[in-house]
Parts: structure tokens; C-alpha cells; sequence
């Protein structure tokens, strides 16, 4: 349950099979594995080596990701947004509203993402898995909506990429388009 697939294209990725379940939001097996003691938290994920919840929410597996908080998966400002996970945003804000400086820190990743870049790439999260009470409420706490993702994705296009209406009518009614 824990083995590891390399991938041919991509040096650092070794996934397990939970990382394969997160990315194809196959509740069903990811609980099997995790009834079974999978590592919930196995590095080596496709994207940046992550552990599976990230492959969750960067892969619009959203039913996947919120199992894997429910089980105990390591999170960030990042994974919560893409969740949609609004209950859990406060932990990642200090009381004057600011971004706390591990909001965007994973146990497999050697480095942080910056307070900022975190709440903007939550941002796009949000709007690339639908979350628009997620996003709005981000927005409200001063993220940069034209901010593009790594590949060059606006929030903007990510939300018409998931074909999420309801948060392109929101953004549109906000003035944020491409």
C-alpha cells in the first residue's frame, strides 16, 4: 500500500497508491488504503513531491482531499482553500488579518511558500475547484486576483477551466477577468 511508482518524465515523484487515489478523487480506495495504513502523508507526489491531499486540490479532486482532512492529512492555506474547506481558513490568519508565515508549509517540502504567495496561490485554489465562499473571503483579506499560477493561469481562467460558473459570474461581477 505504500509502494512507490516512479514516474518516467518526473525525477523526484515517486507515488504511492494513495497519491494515485487523490488524483482521481477515488474516496473509496483512499479510504481502503488508509484503513489498510497507508502514509497519509507520503511525499512524492507529481506536483512539487507533495503528499496525496496536494495532488488532491491541484487535480480538482475535491471529494478525495476533504477525506484525506478528515483522516488527518498534513494541510496548509493552499490545501484548505482548494477544499473548500472555509471552517479551517481562520488558523491560517493572525488576529489583525495577516497571513501567519507557515501557510504555506508541508512536512515534505524543504522550503515554504512566502505568507503572500500562499494566500494568493489560495486564492486561485479556491477558484480553480469552485470554492466561491472560500474565495470571496480571501479576496476580502487582500489577495491579488491577477496573480498567475506557475503554469500562467489567472484565478480567472482556472475557474473557466473547471467550467465552475458560479464563480465566474462572481469574479466577472468583481471586475476579475483575464
Amino acid at each position: 500500500m505504500n509502494a512507490r511508482i516512479p514516474h518516467e518524465k518526473v525525477k523526484h515523484s515517486r507515488e504511492t497508491p494513495l497519491h494515485w487515489a487523490a488524483s482521481n478523487d477515488d474516496v473509496a480506495l483512499a479510504e481502503i488504503l488508509l484503513d489498510a495504513g497507508a502514509d497519509i502523508d507520503a511525499d512524492g507526489g507529481i506536483i512539487l513531491a507533495g503528499i496525496p491531499v496536494w495532488n488532491a486540490v491541484i487535480f480538482r479532486c475535491v471529494n478525495v482531499a476533504r477525506c484525506l482532512i478528515e483522516r488527518g492529512a498534513a494541510v496548509n492555506l493552499m490545501i484548505v482553500a482548494g477544499a473548500g474547506r472555509r471552517d479551517l481558513l481562520g488558523q491560517y490568519f493572525d488576529e489583525q488579518g495577516q497571513v501567519v508565515a507557515d501557510a504555506g508549509t508541508l512536512p515534505c517540502w524543504d522550503e515554504h511558500r512566502y505568507a503572500e504567495s500562499a494566500l494568493n496561490s489560495a486564492f486561485g485554489f479556491a477558484c480553480r475547484n469552485g470554492h466561491v465562499t472560500v474565495a470571496k473571503e480571501l479576496l476580502e483579506l487582500g489577495v491579488d486576483p491577477t496573480i498567475k499560477n506557475p503554469t500562467g493561469d489567472t484565478p480567472f481562467k482556472q475557474a473557466e477551466e473547471g467550467a465552475h460558473k458560479i464563480v465566474i459570474a462572481w469574479m466577472k461581477g468583481r471586475g476579475i477577468e483575464e
